[in-house]
């Protein structure tokens, strides 16, 4: 059948951009295998957010005491919180499909194969378009461990669906996905062991912010093995044992592998559509997301660059003014904000509920936001400064990363660090401090930006700079260890 659009994979760049081709009078095909919604929908934001919100729930009423409440008996059925979890997926899933019910859009569900140029094939039947576009996304990448295929393991899917805590969870990887499933299931009561060959946990991060995780997970009874890598696994469902390579052996009864994510790529046929691909199967796209052959675009994670819902959904919108042939941004053309977030360990203590001191404590408790800047030269407009900035520069003062106050960029909002990674904390214009978890902001008595004190100016201002890392580390670890309150942030 012939159409004018055809987007294989219904993900967060993918649904959007279907859904709007068609409204603007395209016939479009959208091919799904599995689920609407990609990864944030039904293996990541939505379920994994849903579940740690009950984690954290157990862990506050287990520290309930700090704050005069005698809670007995804490316990988890996580049969039940799997439950809740799979209501809202459903919910998020049905929303989904009712909003693909667009005239001039067509619905398939199966497997998607190149069958050509411009030609794909699925369920069979074949269907070929002027534009193709991929967002197949991406899923647990599975590795090259001695032993590791002989024994039963978990990834990040179906590690949510088990109905029991393990006993004793081992996490093969320290990055995003093994803390927040570490931390999650050390809550529900599971005994918890997190191993990666890197020095520190979410090692791409700046060293204050990984210690200070890594000083909240070890309070919490979370067992650490940094900076040695796993040699071989062995064992069977119950009985999980991991040979490291400082010769020590971790024994446990379920085994989470979460050492980063593969690209759907694999059984796609690129090559009979001539669509190139890089060494790890990640598909090779352009600044306006073209691929090597002709009419087909890739957008979102299979593009294996950051991997975050916003990011998915801004390709959509690029993506959809190139194909409409109307004015349009590149891929360069934007910073890409992101946090590392976790849900607050125990420790410090507020100086009062209602007091000035505590409202204040609970207000400065936050993440830093980093951003992703384009690489040098790489497309900017006239409006962004040209060139690699050097520390002590302002942000980029680009459209959609600033807040304006009468009309100008607000210079106080960021600073770059020693580094040159964006450090940035906004207070919602109107004295409320936007909310992570999507309800109402927590209400503030200051129309201001406050400026993140993870933000480090050296060199020429004559700061010491080991005085200034000492200062983040407390304020880290302040941030980061009372289980009261959650960390939040807000981007333009």
């Amino acid at each position: 059948m012939r159409f004018d659009v055809i987007v294989v994979g219904g993900g967060q760049a993918g649904v959007p951009l279907a859904t709007r081709l068609a409204a603007a009078g395209k016939k479009v095909l959208l091919a799904e295998r599995a689920e609407l919604g990609g990864t944030c929908v039904n293996t990541g934001c939505t379920p994994t957010k849903t579940m740690i919100a009950s984690a954290r729930a157990a862990h506050v009423a287990r520290n309930a005491g700090r704050l005069g409440v005698r809670v007995q008996d804490v316990g988890v059925d996580l049969g039940a919180v799997v439950d809740r979890k799979n209501e809202i997926v459903r919910q998020s899933r049905e929303g989904l499909a009712k909003r693909v019910q667009v005239e001039g859009l067509t619905v398939v569900r199966g497997q998607a194969r190149f069958a050509g140029e411009r030609k794909v094939e699925v369920g069979g039947q074949a269907h070929d378009a002027d534009v193709v576009v991929l967002n197949v996304g991406g899923r647990a990448a599975i590795p090259p461990i001695e032993g590791l295929a002989g024994v039963p393991w978990l990834d990040n899917s179906t590690a949510m669906q088990l109905r029991e805590p393990p006993a004793h969870l081992i996490v093969l990887g320290g990055g995003y996905i093994g803390c927040e499933f570490g931390q999650m299931f050390r809550r529900f009561g599971s005994a918890v062991t997190i191993a990666d060959q890197a020095e520190h946990l979410l090692s791409r991060e700046d060293p204050e912010i990984s210690s200070a995780l890594e000083e909240v997970f070890r309070n919490e009874g979370i067992a650490l093995q940094l900076g040695t890598k796993t040699t071989q696994v062995s064992g069977r469902a119950g009985e999980i044992r991991v040979r490291l390579g400082n010769g020590e052996e971790i024994r446990g009864s379920h085994l989470l592998v979460a050492v980063g994510r593969r690209p759907n790529t694999d059984d796609l046929a690129c090559d009979k559509a001539s669509v190139a691909l890089d060494e790890k199967g990640w598909i090779i796209a352009d600044d306006e997301y073209r691929t090597s052959a002709k009419g087909v675009y890739a957008v979102g994670d299979v593009l294996g660059g950051p991997q975050f819902t916003h990011t998915s959904w801004d390709d959509h919108r690029i993506l959809y003014d190139i194909l409409l042939d109307r004015p349009h941004r590149r891929r360069s053309d934007r910073l890409i904000p992101y946090t590392a977030f976790r849900p607050a360990g125990g420790g410090s203590r507020l100086d009062g509920e209602g007091s000035p001191q505590a409202r204040r404590a609970v207000r400065e408790r936050h993440h830093a936001v980093r951003w992703h800047r384009p690489r040098p030269g790489s497309g900017r407009d006239r409006r962004r400064p040209q060139g690699p900035h050097r520390p002590g520069d302002r942000a980029d003062p680009g459209r959609g990363h600033r807040r304006r106050r009468g009309g100008r960029a607000d210079p106080r909002l960021r600073r770059l660090d020693a580094s040159g990674g964006v450090r940035a904390r906004h207070r919602r214009r109107g004295g409320g401090a936007s909310d992570l978890r999507g309800g109402s902001p927590v209400r503030g008595d200051e129309d201001r930006p406050i400026l993140a004190p993870l933000t480090r100016e050296v060199g020429e201002n004559g700061r010491d700079e080991s005085a200034v890392r000492e200062s983040n580390r407390r304020w880290i670890r302040r941030s980061i260890s009372s289980p009261g309150t959650e960390p939040w942030f807000w981007w333009a």
